[in-house]
């Protein structure tokens, strides 16, 4: 059973979290009033008391759209009769109903009070690591109490960030030469493995480096966290490697930034014993949805590539529209796509509400209603703050059928989609088959018509809206999409 907790999130706090400015609260009544009063130091821009809490994992769903939540930087929530504090790192897009906060616990808020009971008073120390790779800890359960060491990594005005790794000894990389590392962990003597990423999260992928002298170019994430999290090809998982994974801006190696041409590099220059592992790299098409249908012709696709980011998966559709639609234009495509992006992200691998279901993608591949899904009707609209059109999601079989693939094929058209891909034995989550399928299901004529069109990329947002989707929900977003994505598919169609 889910516990009711209570959430607090703050736009403007004093809070970082490198611990640079912390407060000594003297009574846990004078911590109350700091954060549930209105005061100049801190501005609550959202708090609501029954707000469902599932797992204190780093990350938490919050009703409302995304806008809502883009200035919170802090947060607070009480579970279970305590109550946490957080630095708030980002704020995801689920849909129009939903936004996932990604959070990192304040350790020194959240436990200040403890440590002063034990009578150990001073602030959560950043202690300064010597140059190797095996002088990394993590043996402190997170925080440390003494001097605060300022320190940072690098020239003056670099603002890299690290992805830091603690993986399991089991873990398969290609690095040939594996140096493991021994520390003490949950009281037991183990063997880890350390991998250290500059990354650009805005950009999803890392930031390419040198080493020992060879560079080595940006590589997408998702294909690197697919990989840890022991994630295969065919999207089924395996045992997790990752003992603790986490972003740092000082992690005790030494670097500067290096330009070579129009690319920057971060040059690492500590001497560190290692080796570089080499994965998902951007011209790599690793863990890539997998080809199907046959080759040629306006009926079926077989295009591939890397699905990692949206605008890859831009790309990926619009080679497949092309193909299937010859004649198709980047602007009746930007109309589709600027949909597809308001509706799943422009992802294939999708169904309604999984946010809020733990995507239950195999169960949902098998029959993807509502009864298989939670057992009821009433159960899966009641995850709704608002109230759906319960005679669009009835199939044939009476069951309600919801929004699956990239387009959110809903009722009659779900169930007209899974039995096409049961008929071509193939996964229901593929690229190519739901195009395939669009290109020749009950509104293939207005797809066609669609991607050919000369109006503009916004005009054929709202024509493929009103007249394929068939509704009228978040017409501004979708032409927001297709205008955005225009230049990135101008530019795919030139390369031919």
């Amino acid at each position: 059973m889910q516990e009711s907790t209570k959430i607090w999130l703050y736009a403007k706090s004093p809070f970082k979290n490198d611990y640079a400015n912390v407060i000594n609260f003297e009574t846990l009544d004078a911590m109350e009033d700091f954060f549930t009063k209105t005061n100049p130091h801190i501005e609550i821009v959202y708090e609501y008391d029954k707000f469902q809490y599932t797992q204190r994992n780093g990350s938490i769903v919050v009703s409302g759209r995304v806008e809502k939540y883009e200035n919170v930087t802090y947060m607070r929530f009480i579970n279970n009769g305590r109550t946490y504090y957080a630095f708030v790192f980002d704020v995801l897009y689920i849909n129009e109903d939903a936004t996932r906060i990604i959070y990192e616990v304040d350790v020194w808020n959240t436990y200040q009070h403890e440590l002063k009971a034990l009578n150990v008073i001073g602030q959560v120390e950043q202690q300064t690591l010597p140059n190797e790779l095996w002088a990394l800890k993590d043996s402190q359960q997170g925080f440390s109490v003494g001097t605060k060491y300022a320190t940072r990594a690098g020239e003056v005005g670099i603002d890299t960030e690290w992805l830091v790794v603690v993986a399991k000894p089991t873990i398969k990389m290609t690095t040939k030469t594996n140096r493991p590392v021994n520390m003490s962990y949950s009281g037991m003597q183990k063997t880890f493995k350390y991998f250290f990423i500059p990354v650009n999260l805005k950009s999803g992928a890392s930031k390419p480096f040198i080493f020992q002298g060879k560079k080595y170019d940006s590589f997408y994430l998702e294909n690197l966290y697919k990989h840890l999290f022991g994630l295969n090809q065919d999207g089924s998982s395996t045992v997790n490697q990752i003992v603790n994974m986490y972003l740092s801006r000082d992690i005790g190696v030494k670097y500067k930034e290096t330009t070579d041409g129009d690319k920057t590099y971060i040059e690492i220059l500590s001497n560190i014993t290692g080796s570089v592992a080499e994965i998902g790299r951007k011209n790599t098409r690793n863990y890539r949805s997998s080809g199907s249908g046959s080759s040629g012709g306006s009926g079926s696709t077989n295009e591939e590539g890397d699905t990692s980011t949206e605008e890859s998966r831009v790309r990926l559709v619009t080679r497949i529209i092309k193909k299937l639609v010859p004649d198709a234009t980047a602007e009746g495509i930007a109309g589709i796509i600027g949909n597809f992006s308001a509706e799943s992200n422009v992802t294939a691998k999708k169904y309604e509400a999984d946010y809020a279901t733990g995507y239950e993608y195999e169960k949902m591949e098998s029959e993807p209603t509502a009864e298989n899904l939670m057992g009821s009707w009433g159960a899966f609209a009641s995850l709704y703050s608002i109230s759906l059109n319960e005679a669009g999601y009835r199939g044939s079989d009476d069951k309600h059928w919801i929004g699956i693939g990239i387009g959110q094929w809903t009722g009659p058209r779900a169930e007209e989609l899974l039995n096409f891909a049961r008929n071509q034995g193939k996964s229901l989550w593929d690229f190519n088959l739901q195009f395939q399928f669009m290109n020749q299901e009950s509104r293939a004529d207005t797809f066609r018509r669609v991607a050919s069109s000369t109006a503009s990329a916004s005009t054929n947002a709202s024509d493929f809206m009103n007249n394929w989707e068939g509704v009228a929900y978040k017409e501004g977003e979708r032409i927001a999409q297709a205008e955005a994505w225009l230049s990135t598919i101008q530019d795919e169609l030139q390369k031919g």
